[in-house]
C-alpha cells in the first residue's frame, strides 16, 4: 500500500519506509474507513511471511502430533510392534511442572514510604488473583507451547465477565500472533505493532457488537486460519440425534462449528493532533477516554483496530492504561538468528526415534522367539495341517509322513546381541541428559524431603539450562506483572477490594477527591503532596505516574520449586527466634482461615518527631516525646510483633525433650507412614 501524496508533513509518521500507519494525516484513513481493511490485510500477509521464515515454523504441527505420541510412520506393517516410549512428553511435562510448581514469591516494591499501604494491598490482591484464577495453570499452558513450538504467547486482558471482573490469562499458539515490523529484542513491546488472530462463534460476536450483527456470517476465510484451537473430530461422527445439524460441516469450516475470525491490531501509531482544538479520544464515559491538545500524540498508549475480513468493529485508542500490547511471549530456548526460538523436541527427537526403533526391534525379536518360524516339507505335511499349526499352543501334536519327505522343523531366530539392551540403556541416559530430566527429578524429590544441606547441593547442581529457563521465565513474568498491576489500578473498584480484603481494602484514597480508586488524588495543601498526583490532572495521567512507583521484584531462581521450601524453613527459624510474627508465618505457609491481625494501638503512621530540644537551664538535650498512638491494623512485621505482644501471643515451646539450639536451619524428614515433619537442631 503506497504512501498518499497529500499527507501533511506533520502527520506523515511512517512505521517504516513503504509501510504507512492507517489514519495518517488529518483526513486520510480515518476511523472506520473501509480502506483500513486493505492495510490490515497487507500487514497480516507481511507478518505471516515473517513467521514462516523461521526454521521451526513448518514443523510445528508435526511436532505437536509428535508430542501426542504419533511418532511412528504411517505405512508401518501391521505385524510389527507399535510401541512408543514417549519420553518426550514426559520431559516436557516435567519441565512445565518444575517451572510452575511455585507460589507468587514475587512482589511489588515502592521506595516512597507514603504509599507503603498501597504496595501492601497490591501484593495481597495479586496473590488472591493468582490463587483464584489458577494463573499457574494458564502459565503452564504457555510453557507447553514454548517447549513444543519454540515460543508461547500469553494474552493478559481484563474481562468483566471473568470472576465477576478480573484479569484473564490465556495461552496462544505463536502462529496466531502476527508481528508488524518487529525488533530484534526479546520482548514484543518493542515491536511497531502486532495482530492477534482469534476465532469466535457468530453468536458471541453479535452479542459483543449488536449494531454490526449482519456482518458475522461464517464463510470461507481468505486471510488465514486460527491455530489456537482444540483438534476437532466431530465432523467424522455420523449424526444420530435430533440436533444432527450441529454435527454437520459448515461451509468452508475445518470443523463442525461455525466461527468468525477476528483480528485485533495493536499499533504504535505516531499521529499527532493537527487540529487547532483539543479532541476527545475513546468512548465517552469510560476510564480510558482522554482529551488530546493540539500538537500532542493522538495515541500515546497505542492504537487498537478490531476487524474481520468484512468490517471494522472498533478503531480507536488502546483501552489499557499500561499502554502495552496485552501479550507476552515466552521463549525458553531463544537464539539470536531465530524468531520463534527452539523447542525441547528439536534436539530430543532423534534420540526419541532411536529409543522407539530399538524398543520395537527388541519386541520383534521376542515375538520371533515365541512365534517361531516353521519349515516343512510339502510332501510330508499336508497343506491344511500346515496352515492350522500354531507352535504357541501347549501340548501341540503334528502327524508327518517321513516316508515322503523330511517332515518339518521349527526355526529359531538368531540370538539377540548382548550390546542391544546396553545400548538402549545408554539411549535412555543420553535422552535424560539432553533434556536435563535427571536434575529435574531431583528437584521433584526436594518437595518431599528437603533439608538445608540438600538445598545447597541442589542449587550447586542446577544445570545451566535449568538456570537459564528460570531466568527467562522471570523476565517473561515482568511484562505480565506490569499488566496485572495496571489493571488493578484501572478496573478494580472499592467494592471488589473489600470483597477480597475486607475493611483493609478501603484505603484513604477512597475518601479523597477520586473515591473508588487506588490512585491518589491530592491537593496542594495535603501532607506529602505530589504534583504528578494533583486532583486537577486526568485520572489516567495520574495513574500512569502512580503505577510506576511500584516496581516488580523477583529474586533470581525464586520460581524454582525448591525456593518455596527454603523460604518456608527460613521463616520458621525466624519465628522460633522471635523475629517473625504469627500472621506472617501463617501466610508464608499458606495455612487457611487464619484471619487478619486485629486493630490495636500503634504509633501514628507518617509521624515525624519534632526537632530535638535542650533544657535552657542545664543545656542538656531533652528526651523526645513518644509518638501519638492510633487504633489501626498492623501492616509491617514490626507492627505485627507489637500487636502479637499486646495480645499475649508467643511461640510455645514443648516442656518435653531438649530445647532446640537452632544452630542449623530446620529440615523436613519423611516418616515411615509417608507424612513429613520439621526437625530442628
Amino acid at each position: 500500500m503506497g504512501t498518499p501524496a497529500d499527507i501533511p508533513a506533520a502527520g506523515a509518521d511512517k512505521l517504516l519506509d513503504g509501510f504507512v500507519s492507517p489514519g495518517t494525516g488529518s483526513d486520510f484513513y480515518g476511523p472506520h474507513d473501509r480502506r483500513i481493511l486493505g492495510w490490515v490485510k497487507e500487514a497480516l500477509e507481511e507478518g505471516e511471511r515473517l513467521n514462516r521464515t523461521d526454521p521451526a515454523y513448518p514443523g510445528i504441527d508435526e511436532t505437536m502430533e509428535y508430542v501426542l505420541g504419533n511418532q511412528l510412520g504411517q505405512n508401518r506393517p501391521s505385524y510389527l510392534p507399535n510401541v512408543v516410549v514417549n519420553r518426550t512428553k514426559k520431559a516436557i511435562r516435567t519441565h512445565a511442572s518444575a517451572l510452575t510448581d511455585i507460589r507468587p514469591l514475587f512482589a511489588y516494591k515502592t521506595f516512597n514510604d507514603r504509599f507503603e499501604t498501597h504496595g501492601y494491598l497490591l501484593n495481597k490482591l495479586v496473590i488472591l488473583w493468582w490463587m483464584n484464577t489458577f494463573a499457574d495453570l494458564r502459565l503452564r499452558d504457555c510453557i507447553l507451547y514454548s517447549l513444543t513450538a519454540g515460543a508461547g504467547d500469553l494474552v493478559c486482558e481484563w474481562d468483566p465477565n471473568f470472576h465477576q471482573g478480573n484479569t484473564r490469562l490465556s495461552a496462544r499458539d505463536p502462529r496466531d500472533t502476527l508481528p508488524i515490523r518487529p525488533s530484534r529484542e526479546d520482548s514484543v513491546q518493542s515491536w511497531m505493532g502486532l495482530i492477534i488472530r482469534e476465532a469466535h462463534s457468530p453468536a458471541a460476536m453479535r452479542a459483543t457488537y449488536p449494531h454490526l450483527k449482519d456482518v458475522f456470517q461464517p464463510d470461507v476465510q481468505k486471510w488465514g486460519q486460527v491455530y489456537t484451537r482444540f483438534r476437532r473430530y466431530l465432523s467424522m461422527i455420523t449424526p444420530v440425534s435430533t440436533l444432527d445439524g450441529l454435527s454437520t460441516k459448515q461451509k468452508g469450516g475445518a470443523g463442525s462449528s461455525p466461527e468468525v475470525i477476528a483480528y485485533r491490531v495493536y499499533l504504535n501509531d505516531m499521529q499527532i493532533n493537527l487540529n487547532t482544538k483539543k479532541v476527545l479520544m475513546g468512548q465517552p464515559g469510560t476510564n480510558w477516554c482522554y482529551w488530546v491538545e493540539p500538537g500532542k500524540p493522538l495515541y500515546p498508549r497505542k492504537r487498537l483496530i478490531v476487524c474481520t475480513e468484512k468490517a471494522i468493529l472498533y478503531d480507536g485508542p488502546n483501552q489499557y492504561w499500561h499502554g502495552m500490547y496485552p501479550l507476552a511471549r515466552l521463549k525458553l530456548d531463544p537464539w539470536p538468528w531465530t524468531f520463534l526460538g527452539l523447542g525441547l523436541v528439536h534436539d530430543a527427537r532423534p534420540l526419541q526415534n532411536a529409543i522407539n526403533s530399538l524398543s520395537n526391534d527388541v519386541l520383534t525379536w521376542c515375538s520371533q522367539v515365541v512365534n517361531r518360524g516353521l519349515i516343512a516339507d510339502k510332501n510330508a505335511v499336508p497343506e491344511s495341517q500346515f496352515k492350522r499349526f500354531d507352535p504357541r499352543r501347549p501340548n501341540w501334536k503334528v502327524r508327518v509322513n517321513t516316508a515322503l519327505g523330511e517332515g518339518f522343523k521349527l526355526q529359531d531366530p538368531s540370538p539377540m546381541p548382548p550390546q542391544m539392551l546396553e545400548f538402549l540403556t545408554q539411549l535412555y541416559g543420553q535422552f535424560d541428559d539432553l533434556t536435563e530430566m535427571a536434575n529435574l527429578q531431583n528437584l521433584m524429590q526436594l518437595n518431599q524431603m528437603p533439608s538445608g544441606d540438600t538445598i545447597a547441593e541442589y542449587y550447586k547442581a542446577l544445570t545451566p539450562g535449568l538456570k537459564m529457563e528460570g531466568r527467562l521465565l522471570e523476565a517473561f513474568l515482568r511484562d505480565v506483572a506490569e499488566m496485572v498491576k495496571s489493571n488493578i489500578f484501572q478496573f478494580m473498584s472499592t467494592e471488589r477490594r473489600m470483597l477480597y480484603l475486607g475493611d483493609a481494602g478501603k484505603t484513604l484514597e477512597d475518601f479523597d477527591y477520586a473515591p473508588g480508586s487506588l490512585v491518589p488524588s491530592m491537593a496542594p495543601q495535603d501532607k506529602g503532596y505530589v504534583p504528578e498526583l494533583d486532583k486537577d490532572l486526568p485520572h489516567d495521567q495520574r495513574a500512569q505516574y502512580f503505577q510506576k512507583l511500584f516496581t516488580f521484584y523477583v529474586s533470581p531462581n525464586s520460581l524454582l520449586a525448591m525456593h518455596a521450601q527454603e523460604e518456608q524453613m527460613k521463616y520458621t527459624q525466624l519465628a522460633q527466634q522471635g523475629y517473625m510474627d504469627f500472621w506472617t508465618l501463617m501466610e508464608m505457609k499458606e495455612i487457611p482461615n487464619v484471619g487478619r491481625p486485629p486493630m490495636v494501638p500503634l504509633p501514628m503512621k507518617d509521624y515525624k518527631p519534632p526537632p530535638p530540644k535542650t533544657d535552657p537551664q542545664t543545656g542538656q538535650p531533652m528526651p523526645t516525646p513518644p509518638p501519638p498512638m492510633e487504633i489501626r491494623e498492623p501492616v509491617t512485621i514490626t507492627e505485627r510483633l507489637i500487636a502479637q505482644q499486646q495480645l499475649g501471643l508467643s511461640q510455645t515451646v514443648s516442656a518435653q525433650g531438649r530445647k532446640a539450639s537452632n544452630q542449623k536451619p530446620p529440615q523436613m524428614e519423611q516418616r515411615p507412614d509417608g507424612s513429613t515433619t520439621t526437625v530442628t537442631s
